[in-house]
């Protein structure tokens, strides 16, 4: 009996030791007292020197946009640096086209009290989330490929950037285990951690039925989307939401990447909005704000931009995208309950207003 509990005991400590925390996001960069609009410069040009595909550089706004009180406002400024993998989007679709909703490759540039930061989006954990309805032997693969590509992504970084490099695991944290289980964070809030085995996580805005020339269909599809986010003018429960500065620009839908695959009917659309930006980094940061510090929330950066994902499967083009509850709480879990009960209302305001972007009404 001794030898049986012995042997038990020994086979937990074995599987626990395997297990590892993961971030949504991950540090490269400590501390560097680089400005952080020329680390963006450097990680650009980087980038388009790299076999890593640079798609854009935008700066995004900080919580000063939903701030009346300017006192209040803070110097500090975040960038973000959007990137693909041609070889591993490739990879991913070997698999379905929906999982062109891991494509978008994000490093964020921020200022806090200490200096510079640099951050990734942490491509092995988006992976073990988005892929987690996949057979252990598929998932292992993909998961194995954004570990290289994550080591891509910080060698370029490193390259480019002075500064302390580290590998920093950023909130929200998750064990590997919890996040291959799919397991719930916010029980009655948000529902399991997956992104295709519980459809409710990825709804679909449109579905259209292949027509006699798929890619006829498909392309016609993704360029009507791009339209209609394009001419998207905010319903006016959008518009109540929340304060923030200049409305007729910052509530404004903007395409800020497409990535789409040369050899298959799949796509991915980036899209973000200042206020959207602004909101969930005061939300994610406001239990955390100091006088040296008044905008932390920006640590949160590399959570956007937010993926539309325009696919063909079974017979139909379908146009999905993330349940705003479920990616906030991918993004943002860390923000705590009370954070997202007193903001309740803004993953459902965020849902339509996605929903009119892309369909047009």
């Amino acid at each position: 009996m001794r030898l049986k509990t012995s042997v038990l005991i020994i086979l937990l400590l074995v599987t626990f030791s395997f297990a590892s925390d993961l971030g949504i996001y991950e540090k490269v960069i400590e501390n560097s007292t680089t400005p952080p609009d020329q680390i963006a410069e450097q990680l650009a040009a980087s980038f388009k020197t790299s076999d890593l595909t640079f798609l854009n550089k935008i700066e995004v706004v900080t919580p000063n946009l939903v701030c009346k009180d300017s006192e209040k406002h803070s110097d500090f400024r975040a960038f973000l640096i959007l990137v693909t993998c041609p070889s591993f989007d490739s990879l991913l679709v070997n698999y379905g086209n929906r999982y062109a909703a891991n494509w978008i490759l994000r490093v964020g540039v921020y200022q806090d009290q200490n200096g510079s930061q640099v951050q990734i989006a942490n491509p092995e954990a988006m992976t073990r989330i988005i892929c987690n309805d996949l057979p252990d032997g598929d998932y292992k693969i993909l998961v194995d490929a954004a570990i290289k590509v994550k080591q891509k992504l910080r060698n370029t970084i490193i390259a480019a950037v002075e500064g302390n490099a580290v590998t920093t695991q950023m909130p929200p944290v998750r064990s590997d285990e919890r996040i291959r289980k799919a397991k719930k964070d916010m029980i009655m809030m948000v529902g399991p951690m997956t992104f295709f085995k519980n459809r409710n996580q990825f709804p679909i805005l449109n579905e259209v039925q292949v027509g006699d020339d798929a890619s006829v269909t498909f392309n016609k599809v993704l360029a009507e989307v791009e339209q209609n986010i394009r001419n998207f003018k905010p319903a006016e429960n959008d518009i109540d939401y929340h304060w923030c500065q200049n409305p007729e620009t910052n509530l404004q839908w903007q395409i800020v990447c497409t990535v789409k695959s040369p050899e298959r009917n799949a796509a991915v659309i980036g899209i973000t909005r200042g206020r959207t930006e602004a909101l969930s980094f005061h939300i994610c940061g406001m239990n955390r704000d100091s006088e040296a510090n008044p905008v932390p929330g920006i640590d949160h950066v590399a959570a956007y931009p937010i993926e539309v994902v325009v696919f063909e499967e079974e017979g139909k083009i379908k146009v999905g995208t993330t349940r705003e509850m479920f990616r906030m709480d991918m993004f943002f879990w860390d923000a705590g309950k009370m954070a997202f009960m007193k903001y309740m209302k803004m993953p459902k305001t965020l849902d339509k207003s996605i929903k009119k972007a892309v369909t047009g009404h």
